[in-house]
């Protein structure tokens, strides 16, 4: 199977989650976000796939994880069109541009960097990449939940920055608090990841000879 060729443990157990709210806490550099790629082209690519709203950090985020995309687009036989940046109206008037891959299924996957009035009024999935260090995560947050209304499903990536946050309230609503919104939870410590195998996965990629100690 090809979770089986090309993901991590935990990397698989993130994409073959399909909660309709599903949240992970992790450690950097993990391979979360390239993983997560897989999971918004088989959501946007499939037989009545759904458009896929990827909220980055940052316009250098978005690009990479089109990047992405477009390579498991090309394992999995997909046939797509990088559209490359476009223009998104949204309802205040204003325009973003979103890098675009756009599939036979007619869905597409947008990527863009952080702005909450982007996705007002869209359908579909969204993912939240790095929520913890968007500058407007409650707006952002809020806007993200009317978008899944139709069968969309919402997923939360992010390392933690601090306690102030409202990933990190999040967090502490699942754990503390009753998890009354019935978020799917995942943690990953960098210590599973190196359990699960990064360190031979980074060696093998780059040719270096790091030790899981190192």
């Amino acid at each position: 199977m090809i979770k089986d060729k090309y993901f991590l443990p935990y990397q698989a157990v993130w994409i073959l989650d399909d909660s309709h709210l599903k949240i992970v806490e992790k450690g950097r550099q993990i391979g979360l976000s390239y993983a997560d790629s897989y999971d918004s082209v088989r959501k946007a690519a499939q037989k009545n796939g759904k458009d896929v709203w990827v909220m980055s950090r940052d316009e250098v985020q978005a690009k990479q994880y089109i990047l992405y995309c477009k390579r498991w687009a090309k394992v999995l036989n997909y046939a797509a069109e990088d559209l490359g940046e476009q223009v998104i109206s949204m309802e205040n008037g204003k325009v973003i541009a979103a890098q675009v891959l756009r599939f036979a299924s007619v869905a597409s996957i947008y990527a863009l960097s952080s702005n909450p009035d982007a996705i007002v009024g869209k359908t579909g999935h969204v993912k939240l990449d790095e929520f913890a260090i968007h500058k407007d995560q409650r707006a952002l947050f809020t806007y993200a939940k009317p978008v899944i209304q139709w069968g969309g499903t919402l997923s939360i990536i992010s390392t933690h920055r601090g306690v102030g946050t409202v990933f990190n309230q999040l967090i502490g609503d699942i754990r503390e608090r009753g998890n009354k919104m019935g978020w799917s939870l995942h943690t990953i410590p960098i210590q599973r990841a190196v359990d699960d195998g990064l360190v031979e996965k980074i060696n093998a990629s780059t040719g270096k000879s790091e030790t899981r100690e190192q």
